[in-house]
């Protein structure tokens, strides 16, 4: 199941071209549906490596795609650069050397969070990118796939 979950974590997707999730079901490209669950808390500890799905800028006027990401770091959480890895809330993030030149926060902002994808640096759109993420922009949790294809 940690493979399909790979897979989908390389997505990401217009909001108009995939089903509805009015009930929980989330159809995304190629086939795989995603249960979800609305979020529209605050993350605790409970989060931490849990699967979002995360409204993102298309970078084209008057779109909004979902993205797929993992959540890690929380509200009040220290980030540390070393020049070799990145550290939040004393968790080492698994992320390419490069991201160490990304505008890590020295503290996460008590409205915002850290979330990864598994793209490369060159693709991402999570936190190696933009930084601190809006909590709001958290809308739905990946509880499991449905499907295989």
């Amino acid at each position: 199941m940690i493979a399909i979950l790979l897979v989908i974590a390389f997505t990401e997707f217009d909001l108009d071209r995939t089903a509805t999730d009015d009930d929980g079901i989330l159809g995304v490209p190629g086939g795989t549906l995603l249960l979800t669950q609305p979020f529209g808390g605050r993350p605790t500890t409970d989060h931490i490596d849990a699967l979002f799905l995360m409204l993102t800028p298309a970078f084209s006027k008057d779109r909004l795609k979902m993205q797929l990401v993992r959540l890690v770091g929380l509200p009040g959480e220290t980030v540390e650069v070393d020049g070799v890895r990145v550290r939040v809330g004393g968790r080492v993030l698994p992320m390419p050397p490069s991201a160490i030149h990304a505008p890590w926060p020295d503290t996460i902002g008590e409205d915002s969070c850290l979330v990864l994808t598994d793209h490369p640096q060159s693709r991402c759109v999570d936190s190696r990118m933009l930084g601190e993420i809006p909590i709001p922009a958290l809308r739905k949790r990946v509880v499991a796939p449905l499907s295989l294809f």
